[in-house]
């Protein structure tokens, strides 16, 4: 059985694009998580070449995320978060203030990494400030889940699955529990 890091050798430049493909749907297609490709990238690309394609892919994933929310706006967001404290947050911080929050949610691996898009997306936060703030915010945990990955090497697959299975899990057994 070949491994997976033939597969990519094979697959040459489409490798990383394929990944990027990944990790876009991960962040527009919530709730798939974004964190177990990452440290499943650090295996297969190397540390450093991971952490680029994840910063790639993220931020586009991201991006489209925010401009989904600016295009479509509040229906589609208004399921993560209230029209309220939507109000309450746009009347209450500056674009710059919004560029630090985004920034501080972007640090730690957080279950709602997509709703911090939709929601940036809904609120008077400029389009660059976004960008930059995801970008910036994203480099800690991105350099040490792929740094991660690269580190436990082959037996990350048994890892990951673990975690891909987990979450499943936890997502159907929340919408089973939430509808009762």
């Amino acid at each position: 059985m070949l491994q997976f890091q033939e597969y990519v050798s094979m697959a040459g430049a489409w490798g990383p694009l394929v990944y990027i493909l990944l990790m876009i749907l991960a962040i527009v297609l919530s709730p798939i998580p974004s964190s177990p490709l990452a440290i499943f990238a650090g295996s297969f690309f190397g540390g450093f070449w991971a952490l680029i394609w994840t910063l790639i892919g993220a931020t586009l994933g991201a991006v489209i995320a925010f401009f989904i929310a600016r295009r479509f706006g509040r229906p589609i967001v208004l399921k993560f978060i209230s029209v309220e404290n939507l109000n309450k947050m746009e009347n209450r911080f500056s674009n710059n203030h919004l560029a630090w929050i985004v920034f501080l949610l972007r640090l730690p691996p957080l279950p709602f990494f997509d709703a911090v898009s939709y929601v940036a997306g809904l609120t008077k936060i400029k389009t660059p400030s976004f960008i930059l703030a995801t970008v910036f915010g994203l480099i800690p945990i991105s350099a040490a889940l792929t740094y991660f990955g690269q580190w436990m090497g082959d037996s990350i697959i048994g890892v990951v699955l673990i975690i891909f299975i987990s979450g499943a899990v936890f997502f159907v057994a929340k919408k089973y529990l939430h509808r009762e």
